[in-house]
């Protein structure tokens, strides 16, 4: 039997999410757009040639990471909605997974004094390297 304890398996998760979330963006904005207009990638159209909901989200993703926002209109009017839920989903994710890093680094401890974020970086940093 595999010994798998939670804190190996819970660092893989984070490790997975965290790829996950690089490959999403980078599948969007390293290839030109025009890999993306070229061709649909909607199974439902392809198979049936009938549009549906969802058919042109893939490019409106591309345009909108690109920067091209009118032509993510065109495509998909429903990226007003998509996009901005992905964004919050992801970022709201990244920001745990990252708050929790940090913690465990010992950057976010709790001190009596209220220092600021920078301050609190530039002693976190120095305890690190001048013990």
């Amino acid at each position: 039997m595999i010994n798998i304890n939670k804190h190996t398996l819970n660092q893989a998760f984070v490790v997975t999410r965290i790829l996950l979330y690089s490959a999403v963006v980078l599948f969007f904005i390293i290839p030109p757009l025009s890999y993306f207009e070229s061709r649909s990638f909607c199974i439902f159209y392809n198979t049936l040639h009938i549009k549906c909901p969802g058919c042109g989200t893939t490019r409106a993703f591309a345009n909108v990471f690109h920067g091209n926002l009118l032509s993510a209109w065109e495509y998909n009017r429903l990226i007003v909605f998509w996009f901005p839920l992905f964004a919050v989903l992801s970022l709201n994710d990244i920001y745990f997974i990252l708050k929790r890093l940090l913690a465990k680094s010992g950057f976010l401890r709790s001190t009596k004094d209220n220092l600021s974020l920078v301050e609190r970086f530039l002693a976190w940093f120095s305890g690190k390297f001048f013990k």
